[in-house]
């Protein structure tokens, strides 16, 4: 038994050592930034407060509001068509009872989005339609529901594909679904969500090479303390807010961060104001 566990031990610690090793040690990349370091905002969904959130009219509206940057929810259907599409049931956008991921591209592709539980004259908009029109000046958030071995792989192809990976950030708080990706595609842009307050230990535990770009962290969960990390570690650059809206968003420039997902609304006037 004590053989047994030896050998156990031995070879974890070998399996760790590799990955360190692969991992390029316990070093910090800090030469990606948003904006060339400036400050970053997203439309949250595009604009959401009047279309569809993740459609084509809520993109092009957060456009021509003048948003530079657009955060996106990707989601999969049962056969693995990626989607622009943010809840994981088809009730409220879609009017079906039936999760998304138990539904086939083929059965939605043609459905109209629902709209304030009314169905709108625009469909569903799948991963590759959405690349297709993407152009080279605009900075895509996609945060990734529900990820998968599968996700990651298809992800992977597309980008690749459509050649735009260098203007997009692969969000989720799953930290093993975002090193498979780096391993796939080393130069993909990473960003761990949910780093919130008290886990800041997790990030000396990334060796290098896996070591996510970005860090995203809901507001409510953010204080000087965690703000503190970020400075200490020369990350501010690095750090990236959501949770953000009208009733909040002078909070966050109290606390010096410049990376902002924002639920854009009216109330808000125009973005040059919001800067």
């Amino acid at each position: 038994m004590k053989k047994t566990i030896r050998l156990f031990l031995i070879l974890v610690i070998l399996i760790l050592a590799g990955l360190i090793l692969l991992g390029g040690g316990f070093g910090t990349d800090r030469t990606t930034q948003l904006n060339k370091g400036e400050v970053t905002i997203f439309a949250h969904k595009g604009e959401s407060e009047h279309h569809v959130a993740n459609s084509f009219p809520a993109i092009e509206r957060s456009k021509k509001l003048g948003f530079k940057a657009i955060e996106i929810d990707i989601n999969s259907t049962s056969d693995g068509k990626l989607i622009l599409f943010h809840d994981d049931t088809c009730n409220r956008l879609l009017g079906i009872d039936e999760k998304i991921r138990n539904v086939n591209w083929d059965s939605i592709k043609n459905k109209k989005l629902w709209f304030d539980w009314r169905p709108t004259s625009y469909s569903i908009v799948s991963l590759e339609q959405f690349l297709n029109k993407l152009d080279d000046s605009t900075l895509i958030y996609l945060d990734i529901k529900a990820p998968t071995k599968v996700m990651a792989d298809s992800l992977v192809d597309i980008l690749v594909k459509f050649k735009t990976h260098k203007n997009i950030l692969i969000a989720n708080s799953n930290l093993l679904f975002l090193t498979y990706m780096k391993w796939n595609l080393p130069s993909i842009k990473t960003v761990l969500e949910g780093f919130d307050r008290g886990k800041e230990w997790v990030y000396y535990l990334i060796p290098k090479n896996f070591k996510p770009n970005f860090y995203a962290c809901y507001l409510k969960y953010t204080d000087q303390e965690h703000m503190q990390f970020f400075q200490q570690n020369d990350l501010l650059k690095n750090y990236i807010i959501y949770g953000v809206d009208s009733s909040n968003i002078s909070r966050v420039y109290e606390l010096g961060i410049q990376n902002i997902i924002l639920d854009y609304t009216d109330t808000l006037g125009s973005l040059e104001a919001i800067h």
